[in-house]
């Protein structure tokens, strides 16, 4: 099983994390990179990812560095969910993994599913987009090294850029 929920379980009340019940794992599709499961107790809901079981590759698949990056960009601006546990001990599931809260939110996939989207709504979601992408440009990446972060050598630090690329033109402003 790709999702050990008894193990997994075990490895959160490990950590303190109250679980209210057995753990049950629903796989979230349309990821490209890391299994990706929505973890539930019936009360509660955590976001559990792991390595696939085939065609790994280490940019691609290292959760231990995406959980750090996560980690560093707490109380930055950034909208990321907190980190229960990167787990490194291959005893508990067999692979790395981490643990994270579920955020509530709507994910959009494909054209149809954004055509459904009333003008006002496309708008806030533009521009929460946008906020989103100008709060990751704030970030010093210097200052947050020991988290994982690290200067990009092939993007010059423009907000105008993260803007042109949020709406689509392309365009250096």
């Amino acid at each position: 099983m790709l999702a050990d929920t008894a193990a997994l379980e075990g490895h959160m009340r490990s950590l303190g994390v109250a679980v209210a019940g057995p753990l049950t794992a629903e796989l979230i599709t349309g990821g490209r990179s890391n299994l990706t499961y929505r973890l539930s107790d019936g009360v509660n809901r955590w976001v559990f990812r792991r390595l696939p079981i085939a065609g790994q590759t280490a940019s691609a698949h290292d959760v231990a560095r995406e959980a750090r990056v996560t980690a560093a960009l707490q109380s930055t601006g950034v909208p990321v969910p907190p980190v229960i546990s990167l787990c490194q001990d291959l005893a508990v599931i067999g692979a790395p993994f981490t643990i994270t809260t579920w955020i509530d939110g709507e994910v959009i996939r494909e054209r149809a599913e954004l055509d459904q989207l009333v003008d006002e709504e496309l708008r806030g979601a533009c521009a929460s987009m946008i906020d989103v992408l100008a709060s990751l440009h704030a970030v010093d990446p210097n200052a947050r090294r020991a988290g994982g972060l690290r200067p990009s050598a092939g993007l010059r630090r423009s907000p105008g850029r993260a803007v042109a690329a949020a709406v689509g033109t392309g365009e250096d402003p």
